[in-house]
């Protein structure tokens, strides 16, 4: 049996397009080199190196080899030393700079606070892998919100895609981050900390005032009035919340803050909440509004302030998707 060193077999295995070969490199590196080098992509080639990534035949020690030796040759051939170490300890920062890896920017989170539409038209015109792998990436209110705008075919061929799916190495995922952040979010001109810093300045100003501004906002941006509508978050909206969105909110604050937060409220928010309490937290909270103590109601309204500061946050980082509030 011919090895993978065979002329003949590299022959065979030579169906590598360049972008493909630099896929087939990138994913034999250790995880943080590749992320490093993605980091560094321009659009284009992000777009390219995704491509190939989602037509990549079954590749073999062979092919794999053959790309790193192809790679490696390339590199020897353009060597040459132009100068002396001195020249390049000349060339050095005079001060102590450490190398760190490129931070890479929290796409998803981002991507989560665009419209829906404005999502499933982009997904729809992906290749049916790549749109999976996006609608996996989601948190699952949002996805469930894109997938409903799909029509049956492409929700049964999504779904069975999600279902064999497998997790991305951090190699892939930067590469996916990169070309969604290049394409995706330029289109649709996404400025979510825009959008946080104005929903949480006016969650805090009276209802009346919000809306006058959230008004005045519409007619001059309809688009950005809306966004900030979606973030908008009064204490009373837990009640509209699902329920994995209230369990999550739930498991976020400090049980002394909702124990605050709750005096005085309407027995079926007390109740709501309460219900999403671990056992032991959910005794002590009601022990507490039972023991008819006097609470300031300077301590209850900082209390629901800052759940709906808390609330707001997870929306924006991607953590909680408000759009769907119904009535209970």
């Amino acid at each position: 049996m011919p090895s993978a060193d065979d002329p003949k077999v590299r022959k065979r295995e030579a169906t590598y397009s360049p972008a493909q070969k630099a896929a087939l490199i990138l994913l034999s590196m250790d995880q943080r080199k590749a992320a490093e080098i993605v980091s560094a992509f321009s659009r284009s080639e992000a777009a390219s190196i995704e491509a190939a990534l989602l037509n990549l035949p079954e590749a073999t020690t062979g092919s794999v080899r053959s790309a790193v030796e192809e790679f490696e040759n390339g590199c020897n051939a353009a060597l040459q030393f132009l100068g002396t170490a001195s020249n390049i300890i000349e060339m050095l920062p005079k001060e102590d700079v450490a190398l760190q890896t490129p931070e890479v920017p929290a796409v998803w989170p981002r991507i989560a606070q665009i419209e829906s539409d404005a999502l499933a038209s982009y997904l729809t015109a992906q290749p049916k892998q790549f749109a999976a792998y996006v609608i996996s990436r989601l948190p699952p209110e949002a996805a469930a919100g894109v997938m409903k705008l799909f029509d049956a075919e492409l929700q049964s061929t999504l779904i069975s895609l999600l279902m064999v799916m497998r997790p991305a190495s951090v190699s892939v995922d930067r590469i996916c981050e990169k070309v969604i952040e290049s394409g995706l979010l330029t289109a649709a001109g996404s400025r979510p900390t825009n959008h946080g810093m104005v929903a949480r300045i006016l969650n805090q100003l009276d209802e009346p005032q919000a809306d006058f501004a959230l008004a005045q906002l519409t007619n001059r941006s309809p688009n950005d009035a809306t966004a900030i509508k979606r973030l908008l978050f009064r204490f009373g909206h837990l009640a509209e919340l699902s329920d994995a969105a209230l369990a999550a909110v739930v498991d976020r604050l400090p049980v002394e803050r909702l124990v605050l937060a709750l005096h005085g409220a309407s027995a079926a928010l007390q109740e709501a909440l309460l219900s999403k309490m671990a056992p032991r937290a959910r005794r002590m909270a009601e022990a507490e509004l039972r023991s008819g103590t006097p609470t300031p109601e300077v301590e209850v309204t900082a209390a629901r302030a800052f759940i709906e500061a808390e609330v707001i946050r997870m929306a924006i980082e991607g953590n909680l998707i408000l759009d769907d509030r119904t009535q209970r």
